[in-house]
């Protein structure tokens, strides 16, 4: 795959629309390793423990930078790109996560950062092969690959409303490539894809390949992929509606974890999650804050409990003040003055709660979701918009 940022491509304005939606339907059931339907096999297969699964984005590429539609083009990591994939692994490394097997895409800038990551993971790894596969490249933009998103000539030749349409709708198609195109490939590459083609793909890789290694027993597995692709399966564990997908953002390498019922392939409630609409839960960092910030979208239950998580020290489920102070005093540290205002407004919430809990027993997940999304909201913080995608999303 040859990709330069020099390219220059004619979109023609009669292209017709190209679906390649997938023939075959993923429907949830419950997964098997048998398929039996025996009694004995049913009581067995339910005593397998749950497997955990890390999502990792790559990190920064070089067209995450410009920006340019990237899709399948095998586009490098940058500098801090690789620096984001290391924190990221001493992150895992801190958590004591420990993989069984690690996939990716065949594309560079993922296979690079899970290489990243385990170079930190060390020993852990050194008997594990990366498993490559197109099946979790990127989501296909068809004629648009090796464009600049900000090229004027896109929105004068299909108007900004398609242009929006073709990166956030579920079944929007951008414009099919041809062989003459400078950045196509042959099959089993497609020609373009919508993001229900690109998880229509990927959940067929998750059931045929990565589900079925869950049983006889539980496995913890890192998937190291694109933002279109893990939105595409995060979608799918947390059941999102297919017209709130695009407001799931996925930072550039902060971990994101899930565990996973190996009987149905499905994700099941952390115990961070109790009422919560994902099942997942992000690893922050003081590094990784500003990145997840910048991307959760309408995710602020989920943005509070990876904070909560990251925060509580001694894993008790409640935050000392002990544990807020120090919480906050990186907050307040923090480049991001988004961040840092944050933190002055969830100090102002916290002295303002009338239950005494920050001062006295400490504060539990409920009540530090309930602070935190209130002075979001109350304070008009710039978080958790329903935005237009950033630009780096491919």
């Amino acid at each position: 795959m040859n990709c330069t940022t020099n390219t220059v491509i004619i979109i023609c304005r009669n292209a017709q629309k190209h679906r390649r939606r997938s023939s075959s339907i993923i429907r949830r059931v419950c997964y098997s390793s048998s398929n039996k339907t025996s009694s004995n096999n049913d009581e067995t297969s339910q005593l397998i423990l749950p497997s955990t699964v890390v999502l990792l984005r790559h990190g920064q590429s070089l067209w995450n930078q410009i920006p340019t539609f990237s899709g399948w083009c095998d586009v490098p990591l940058t500098d801090l790109g690789i620096e984001q994939a290391k924190d990221a692994g001493r992150l895992m490394k801190e958590k004591d996560l420990k993989f069984d097997s690690i996939y990716s895409s065949e594309l560079k800038r993922a296979y690079e950062s899970a290489e990243a990551v385990m170079d930190i993971l060390g020993d852990a790894t050194t008997s594990i092969e990366i498993t490559k596969t197109w099946k979790l490249n990127e989501r296909h933009y068809g004629a648009l690959q090796g464009l600049s998103k900000n090229n004027p000539e896109l929105t004068t030749m299909h108007g900004a409303e398609q242009m929006t349409s073709w990166r956030r709708e579920m079944m929007a198609t951008p414009p099919p490539m041809d062989e003459a195109h400078p950045h196509y490939n042959p099959p089993p590459a497609p020609l373009t894809e919508s993001l229900y083609d690109c998880q229509q793909r990927v959940l067929r890789y998750w059931y045929g390949a990565i589900v079925p290694t869950m049983i006889p027993k539980e496995r913890s597995i890192l998937i190291a992929a694109h933002a279109n692709t893990i939105r595409c399966l995060i979608a799918y564990l947390d059941d999102i509606p297919r017209e709130e997908v695009s407001n799931i953002h996925i930072p550039n390498s902060v971990p994101c974890v899930y565990k996973i019922d190996p009987n149905t392939g499905k994700a099941i409630q952390h115990d961070l999650s109790p009422s919560s609409k994902s099942k997942g839960h992000w690893i922050l960092s003081s590094e990784n804050t500003g990145r997840l910030v910048d991307k959760l979208g309408a995710s602020s239950e989920c943005f509070a409990r990876s904070v909560f998580a990251a925060w509580d020290i001694n894993g008790d489920n409640v935050l000392s003040k002990e544990e807020i102070a120090k919480g906050l005093f990186t907050w307040k540290h923090d480049p991001n003055p988004a961040i840092d205002a944050l933190a002055g407004k969830l100090l102002e919430e916290l002295r303002n709660s009338n239950d005494g809990s920050y001062d006295t027993d400490g504060i539990t997940l409920e009540k530090f979701q309930s602070i935190t999304i209130a002075g979001i909201r109350k304070h008009n913080l710039p978080f958790f918009e329903d935005e237009e995608l950033p630009s780096s999303e491919s």
